[in-house]
């Protein structure tokens, strides 16, 4: 891009998640099965988003919005980075999310656990020195392949 400026760093598929909030709630949750997205369209968005959105260098897998397995498979469809421990959030909580705090060590084991390697990023996605914090998970160790899952 011109004059120095990157462009967009990443994107994050959010579902509209309308089981739990107050639009939701208007009609009993009935909209979960009539217009949100459950996992398996979540995973497709992801996947098309890594096949569309090839300006766009990193695609997260979004694990507050869809859980920790469904993050999972989403590495493995096209996504690169596994998000954050997010020590505060406010957007994701205000859908009716109840997880939205993770460990480095539940993120790490999550993705070592899809057969990728963890790597501590900052917000420009520079690449940081990452500590295993699973060498007490003997479970969780494969063998990953060469690529590098981002991890905040």
């Amino acid at each position: 891009m011109s004059l120095g400026h990157v462009g967009f760093t990443s994107f994050i598929a959010w579902p509209v998640q309308l089981e739990s909030n107050t639009f939701g709630k208007r009609n009993r949750g009935a909209n979960r099965f009539e217009l949100g997205a459950g996992a398996s369209e979540y995973l497709r968005h992801v996947a098309i988003s890594r096949l569309f959105l090839d300006n766009v260098p990193h695609i997260q897998a979004s694990w507050p919005t869809m859980g920790m397995g469904v993050a999972q498979m989403a590495l493995l469809g096209g996504a690169d980075d596994a998000g954050s421990t997010m020590m505060e959030e406010n957007v994701v909580s205000a859908s009716g999310t109840t997880k939205f705090s993770a460990s480095e060590q539940e993120l790490q084991t999550s993705i070592l656990r899809s057969g990728f390697s963890p790597q501590r990023r900052n917000s420009d996605y520079d690449h940081l020195e990452t500590p295993d914090t699973t060498n007490a998970l003997p479970e969780a160790n494969c063998l990953p392949p060469s690529q590098i899952v981002e991890l905040v």
